[in-house]
């Protein structure tokens, strides 16, 4: 499930920080909520009509960095 942080917290699956989105199991999710947390936010759904589930990332721009010989 996605959740986002209200509070700074750690756990054995998951840690995070105030503002932080991140996913869990709905149980832990539960229990987050329950003690005010965190909170959930919606899954994002792919709005791409074409049904192409990839999609483009440009390249970084920049300074290459190499090993040094």
């Amino acid at each position: 499930m996605r959740m986002k942080a209200l509070v700074s917290f750690a756990s054995k699956e998951v840690s995070a920080v105030p503002g932080q989105e991140f996913s869990c199991s709905d149980e832990l999710a539960e229990d987050l909520v329950r003690a005010k947390y965190a909170e959930t936010i919606e899954e994002k759904k792919n709005d791409n009509k074409s049904g192409d589930t990839n999609s483009t990332v440009p390249a970084a721009k920049g300074k290459r960095s190499r090993a040094k010989s």
